[in-house]
């Protein structure tokens, strides 16, 4: 309960993001892209490779899209943002439905997704969550992102389902019609931009914390203090790094466990959805262990499981334990970095302009996914087998859990910085 009596509502906030990050821009196409690009291959012949580079026009589209996202929140809201972007990534996803004889339209399919789903993604209600929880928040973000984790273990699964049993432009029918049905109310009825909106305060407090204004929204660094802080790169190259081992991978997926493994394609699906359970549970568990431990140390523990999944990968006998424990400690890798990101903005930078120095962290984050399709599937071709690129992916999260293990400790903040 919050002061006054009144019942908390952050919770029924955090209800809300999870349900709409559940087919936020990035679940929906990084999840889905395996199995569609597959099913196209089959219908209309073309080669994987040749559609490989789609996931990164997706990213480098979300790229460029990231920063208006940031300015827009913080000009109208999460809520409001979030609504307007539903929709229009809805009639979107409607839209790929009409692809036909050309793999340049998957690329423009997929590019426009970025462009658009930019206004769906996590970015939209980072700023909101901080504002409604601040002791608490590695859990209320934790829960909240979750709904990517959901998104991530369902919808590979789902889409091939309704592939096989309806027909591939049918199923972005669905997907269009649950963002509508589904996604959009969630939103409209749950989410609030502020505690203040309604007479309540952080974590339910009945009255501030005694360190902290009440105007918590004016705490910590401007965008351009920001840019002269030691902790800003720092966090800006680990994400980078995370963002390309992270896609290297994720957009190799379906190809590298079918022809490297012999799995069949429902199999590699499965492995996927296994992967994405394991992300769920872990964006809960880590954002708890990062409200009781130092975060950084956490998240470095969270990456140096991507090395032990990615060593399992080299020699995987088969749909069997092994299998499963890759995709277990990849998707666990996978939910303590996604976390890791949001919560490390909100401690070094504060709320004050979080929207905007979150979006510089995104930019990295996506420009290096965007680069890890690609130059990953080089490197298999060009290796002649996963040895020596998977080798590459353990070095770079080695090097990004160092970064992490370096960054110092939180700053407090007590007043605003004018």
């Amino acid at each position: 309960m919050s002061g006054g009596g009144k019942r908390f509502s952050g919770w029924s906030v955090v209800g809300g993001v999870l349900v709409a990050l559940t087919l936020c821009g990035t679940s929906l196409a990084a999840s889905t892209f395996g199995v569609l690009t597959a099913r196209w291959s089959a219908v209309f012949g073309w080669d994987q490779a040749d559609m490989s580079g789609a996931l990164s026009t997706f990213l480098v589209c979300a790229l460029l899209a990231v920063p208006f996202a940031g300015r827009a929140v913080d000009r109208f809201g999460s809520r409001r943002v979030a609504t307007v972007g539903i929709v229009a990534f809805a009639v979107l996803i409607a839209s790929g439905a009409l692809i036909r004889h050309s793999v340049a339209q998957v690329y423009v399919f997929y590019g426009a997704m970025g462009l658009v789903g930019a206004f769906t993604n996590p970015i939209v209600y980072l700023r909101a969550l901080s504002l409604w929880f601040d002791r608490r928040r590695g859990l209320a973000l934790g829960i909240a992102v979750s709904g990517q984790g959901i998104g991530a273990a369902v919808l590979p699964w789902l889409t091939q389902r309704l592939i096989q049993t309806l027909d591939w432009r049918l199923t972005l029918l669905v997907l269009a019609g649950v963002l509508v049905v589904v996604i959009l109310p969630a939103v409209f009825l749950l989410v609030r931009d502020d505690p203040a909106e309604v007479g309540q305060f952080a974590d339910g407090d009945a009255s501030p914390d005694a360190t902290m204004a009440a105007d918590r929204a004016t705490l910590g660094l401007t965008m351009g203090e920001a840019l002269r802080n030691r902790a800003f790169w720092l966090i800006l190259a680990i994400f980078a790094l995370v963002g390309f081992t992270n896609y290297a991978v994720l957009g190799n997926i379906i190809h590298l466990l079918t022809k490297a493994s012999s799995l069949t394609i429902a199999q590699a699906a499965m492995i996927q959805s296994i992967s994405g359970l394991s992300l769920l549970a872990a964006r809960v568990i880590f954002g708890m262990l990062m409200d009781r431990y130092h975060a950084p140390y956490v998240g470095a523990a969270g990456i140096l499981m991507a090395v032990a999944g990615s060593w399992l990968l080299l020699d995987l006998p088969g749909m069997g334990l092994v299998a499963v424990l890759a995709a277990v400690l990849l998707g666990a890798a996978a939910g303590a970095e996604t976390d890791l990101l949001t919560f490390l903005v909100g401690r070094y930078f504060g709320p004050r302009a979080l929207s905007q120095i979150y979006s510089w962290h995104n930019v990295a984050f996506l420009l290096g996914a965007a680069l890890g399709p690609p130059v990953f599937a080089l490197a298999l071709a060009g290796a002649g087998g996963a040895l020596v690129p998977i080798i590459g992916l353990m070095v770079a999260n080695v090097v990004a859990a160092a970064l992490l293990v370096v960054l110092g400790p939180y700053p407090t903040w007590t007043k605003s910085t004018d």
